[in-house]
């Protein structure tokens, strides 16, 4: 092992190898107390160094002391960390280690006023236009030669297990998120930026889901929205308009909250408005039927486009014959009754109304 020189500090002894033996008569004692003390500290350095070039560590500047270099590899700086585990694992803290574990924390902990498995309360300080987070989880995992993985993640939640005893427990989770932060443009409790999400289970802003507004992911065939105590809202997008309810009676209203007369399965439009479609060139829209404005009246293509019946006329029968006469207004001059056209009335009795073509 090199010599330790003089002229690396007053703190230092004087050049002795380290690996040099007493070979005076006697007990080593007898080179006296102060080539004792140099021979200590001349392997407690050496020790330091070795373990230094073991973890690539090279802290630079001048220590005056064994004390001072030793406090540099322990109290660390940006090129000296503060601690260096070199070994890849496994390690386990609290119990033993684990083959499927690289780092594993174990042991049973009663806490004082509380109880954390691993506690984060940092204070970091980020270089201009750096990006910061408490933690931060980025590997790569590597996959089998050969075989089927079920399941890869960055991170996974089990939930906890919850032993009985004599306490109340009001709420528990597996991750629950207490708020979004503050300071901030925009500020997020949880922000997925990109990819695909899944949930199979249930979404709720209540206690119990089940009675609250949710919505449910874990029917494969369909997602299940429940409306809570009143009714599904759509506003707009600063969300000051309501635009569209469903209300938890089944009543669909568009463009009002007045529901009054109406039941399940009911579609209540605003006042004056109606239902329209597409035009045949897609360029387009008009009204089928709708509420006439100022009236209770129903308006039937009020936008004067034809009406197809769709029922088929009735053939004349062999009673009279038919009287002919004249049709006013823009019509033919004169026609025949050749037809019926059949209605049922309110109290679901047939008609006829006489048809001239």
């Amino acid at each position: 092992m090199a010599e330790l020189g003089a002229g690396l500090g007053s703190g230092y002894p004087a050049a002795i190898d380290t690996k040099q033996t007493f070979t005076n008569t006697g007990s080593p004692l007898s080179d006296g107390p102060t080539r004792m003390d140099a021979e200590v500290l001349n392997d407690a350095l050496g020790a330091l160094i070795a373990i230094e070039a073991e973890l690539g560590i090279a802290p630079s500047g001048v220590w005056p002391t064994l004390i001072a270099r030793l406090d540099a590899f322990i109290v660390g700086s940006v090129a000296v960390p503060q601690l260096v585990v070199a070994g890849v694992g496994p390690h386990a803290i609290g119990g033993v280690v684990s083959l499927n574990d690289q780092l594993a924390i174990k042991g049973a902990f009663t806490g004082s006023s509380n109880a954390f498995g691993q506690t984060i309360t940092s204070t970091l300080t980020v270089p201009v236009g750096g990006f910061s987070a408490l933690l931060r989880i980025a590997g790569e995992i590597v996959e089998a030669t050969s075989g089927t993985h079920d399941d890869f993640m960055s991170l996974q939640v089990l939930p906890p297990t919850i032993t009985a005893g004599v306490a109340d427990l009001t709420n528990a989770s597996t991750v629950k998120i207490t708020g979004a932060p503050i300071g901030a443009t925009n500020n997020y409790a949880l922000w997925v930026a990109a990819g695909n999400f899944r949930f199979a289970g249930s979404i709720g802003s209540n206690v119990n889901p089940i009675v609250g507004p949710s919505v449910d992911f874990s029917d494969a065939t369909m997602t299940k929205i429940n409306s809570g105590t009143t009714a599904i809202q759509f506003v707009s997008q600063s969300a000051a308009t309501e635009r569209m309810r469903l209300t938890e009676g089944g009543i669909l209203a568009l463009g009002t909250t007045v529901t009054t007369g109406a039941a399940v399965g009911d579609l209540v439009l605003a006042s004056s408005k109606g239902i329209r479609t597409v035009d045949e060139a897609g360029t387009g829209t008009f009204a089928l039927i709708e509420k006439q404005a100022g009236a209770n009246l129903v308006s039937i293509a009020p936008e004067e486009h034809d009406i197809l019946w769709g029922r088929p006329l009735i053939a004349l029968g062999g009673g009279a014959t038919p009287t002919f006469g004249t049709i006013g207004g823009a019509g033919p001059a004169t026609a025949a009754q050749n037809t019926w056209m059949r209605v049922i009335d309110s109290a679901g009795a047939a008609f006829w109304v006489p048809v001239w073509k």
